[in-house]
């Protein structure tokens, strides 16, 4: 026996037509749980791609977080730190194999690569 007259199919576990999920809607219209967020490498990738301002000899210019970093650890470097040095060759051999991604020093290339060539020999 049913209580709607319109509808003889309405009863238990049978609910009205009007008040059932149409084709393609979704359980959860709101989608509170439907947002995920994004992978670490993309978070870290942003991070390191944001744009900051450096200064350099009292001179200030824009550049990336990341080169920010590089150049950093390359003053270090030079400074004769062996960890700094450690880490810059690690960066190193991750742009030699990620050919989209590249160390970057303040210096002009030849310069950067002679001083960088003669900490190698030098063994920190």
């Amino acid at each position: 026996m049913s209580t709607n007259a319109k509808d003889p199919d309405v009863g238990y576990r049978r609910p009205p037509k009007s008040s059932q999920w149409k084709k393609g809607q979704s359980g959860n219209p709101r989608k509170i749980r439907g947002n995920t967020s994004k992978p670490i490498w993309q978070i870290v990738e942003d991070v390191l791609a944001m744009d900051i301002t450096i200064t350099e000899g009292g001179e200030k210019r824009p550049g990336t977080l990341f080169e920010a970093i590089t150049l950093q650890l390359w003053m270090k470097a030079s400074a004769s730190s062996k960890r700094a040095l450690t880490v810059l060759r690690k960066y190193e051999a991750f742009a030699k194999a990620k050919p989209s991604y590249r160390v970057v020093t303040a210096m002009d290339g030849a310069e950067a690569a002679k001083q960088f060539e003669q900490l190698l020999k030098e063994g920190f």
